[in-house]
């Protein structure tokens, strides 16, 4: 048998450097952090405006206006985060991305007194958002090694998939024994961890080489590549917000929901690094062709399911065909910006992703405004999940 040590100092394992492992770490803990909010933040809107004496279809209109506030101030900030990062460095724009989730954390605690608060929450998260991803993307670009940027984004997805494992089982546990608010007040801890982890020890400052609307230009320029991201984008919006409530819905709570998708999540965390490997080895038109078919039958089992197991089956398959199919468009986008060209790869990918979630929002609206049931939208997303064979079949990928 091959043991712990023979496997560890394997080449199956990516080994980073002492600044991408700090990376690497903060990336973990923010994914905890995340992972409380992201999956919860739609069933506690929900729950709340129901109390205060909404009904149903008015509150998930809350939910859509929510995430709408999150991806018009991504957007936003990502501009914005462009200039910073030539003052402060790419891990100062990570740093300083922990103001505006203290904000949202706090604006989520008050809003169970004092609903209007959920509209600060949902601004804040988007300028955390904005700022914490293009200092991460950049950070990363350019401290790792871009002959294996696919062992690395595959290692660090694992990472962060396999420390969230447990995350939404705990956090549902904590939902139901003690309520939302003290989920809130861990996730903002753990926030707090891996900015403090991340330290300050090799800061990088971004020079200048795009303009946001230059970078806008880019999507009509490479229109093939650009849909495969908004589809990536827009469907992880319709998993957070339709899939969520679905899950609450038949289980009648959060435990049921925490339980599905915590074990789906351990029967696909080490499927990352496979993934990250191929990518190495430029595959990532073989490993986007296979992805994108499995991605898609994974939205159809939903259509058809009605038990527990189904739904694991289901989430375990969405969750890494969801890899097969993002983290070869992350692959793509860290090359190109290894290239010279990091602020264009980085605004290219985050604004086409922007505008996927964006639509995704406009088409929850009308499926609820037409009174048509969630699993027609699972369906429509079966569709949607299809689009990134788009630059494979036009030979861009």
């Amino acid at each position: 048998m091959i043991g712990l040590n023979t496997f560890i100092n394997s080449d199956f394992l990516y080994k980073p450097g002492k600044e991408l492992s700090k990376l690497f770490l903060a990336g973990i803990a923010r994914g905890a952090a995340i992972s409380f909010l992201s999956f919860f933040s739609s069933v506690y809107i929900y729950q709340l405006f129901i109390e205060k004496g909404y009904g149903q279809q008015k509150a998930i209109y809350i939910i859509i206006l929510f995430h709408l506030l999150i991806v018009i101030l991504k957007q936003v900030f990502l501009g914005i985060s462009e200039n910073l990062s030539q003052k402060i460095g790419f891990t100062g724009t990570i740093r300083l991305s922990l103001i505006p989730f203290i904000i949202l954390i706090l604006s989520l605690v008050f809003s169970e007194r004092y609903a209007y608060f959920i509209h600060l929450a949902g601004i804040s998260w988007g300028i955390h958002a904005g700022l914490f991803w293009w200092g991460y993307h950049g950070y990363f670009i350019k401290i790792a090694d871009s002959a294996k940027f696919g062992e690395g984004i595959g290692e660090s997805e694992m990472l962060k998939t396999a420390v969230t494992i447990i995350a939404p089982l705990v956090g549902a546990v904590i939902i139901d024994l003690f309520g939302f608010q003290i989920a809130f007040v861990l996730s903002g801890l753990s926030m707090i961890l891996g900015v403090f982890i991340l330290g300050n020890d090799k800061n990088i400052k971004q020079k200048h080489d795009v303009k946001f609307f230059d970078a806008i230009k880019l999507l009509a320029a490479h229109k093939d590549v650009a849909i495969a991201y908004m589809a990536s984008g827009a469907e992880g919006l319709i998993y957070v917000i339709v899939w969520s409530l679905f899950l609450y819905f038949f289980f009648d709570g959060v435990l049921g929901m925490g339980f599905v998708v915590s074990l789906a999540l351990f029967l696909s965390a080490i499927f990352a690094i496979f993934i990250g490997k191929k990518i190495d080895k430029s595959a990532e038109r073989n490993v986007l062709s296979l992805g994108s078919p499995l991605f898609s039958i994974s939205w159809m089992i939903r259509v058809f399911s009605g038990s527990p197991f189904s739904f694991i089956l289901s989430d375990a398959l969405r969750n890494f065909s969801e890899k097969m199919v993002s983290l070869p468009l992350l692959g793509l986008s860290y090359k190109k910006g290894a290239e010279g060209l990091t602020s264009e790869a980085i605004l290219f990918r985050e604004i086409a992703i922007g505008i996927g979630a964006f639509m995704a929002l406009v088409i929850i609206f009308i499926f609820i405004f037409l009174g048509i049931d969630f699993r027609q939208i699972f369906i429509f997303t079966a569709f949607l999940v299809l689009l990134p064979l788009i630059p494979i079949f036009s030979r861009k990928i």
